[in-house]
């Protein structure tokens, strides 16, 4: 009998232990749009998923939108030709969205004012290819 308690004892604990409760990892912490930077968002109305951006970038090509304050949608998905809205929190600097790779504008392109935020019209929403931050 002493054998049997010990045996359920380790079986609930190995239970336990295979479930994860014990070691489950912490909830990864959402992005937020700061200083300097400009966010793309999966959504419109800054919704969604974000991609964080300094600089510029010639094709968003590989890079993915990660959960933001304001919700996990499109978390994991490719940010070209799949952003919403653009939010900038860059104090400085314009913000241009190309259609085209490489900063192209031959078919559409929008800026975002220094500190702005929009929505991609029609000719960009979940058409984008490329951005930079300029004067």
């Amino acid at each position: 009998m002493f054998t049997a308690r010990r045996f359920a004892a380790a079986t609930a604990a190995a239970a336990v232990i295979g479930s994860g409760i014990i070691f489950a990892q912490p909830a990864a912490a959402a992005a937020a749009c700061s200083s300097g930077y400009t966010c793309l968002h999966y959504g419109t109305s800054y919704q969604g998923g974000i991609y964080k951006q300094w600089g510029e970038l010639g094709d968003y090509a590989g890079k993915k939108f990660v959960a933001s304050t304001n919700g996990s949608a499109g978390a994991g998905q490719n940010v070209k030709n799949n952003a919403g809205s653009v939010n900038s929190h860059d104090y400085n600097y314009q913000f241009t969205v190309y259609r085209g790779i490489n900063f192209n504008c031959q078919v559409a392109c929008q800026t975002i004012g220094v500190a702005g935020a929009q929505n991609l019209n029609a000719s960009l929403k979940n058409k984008n290819a490329s951005g930079k931050h300029h004067r």
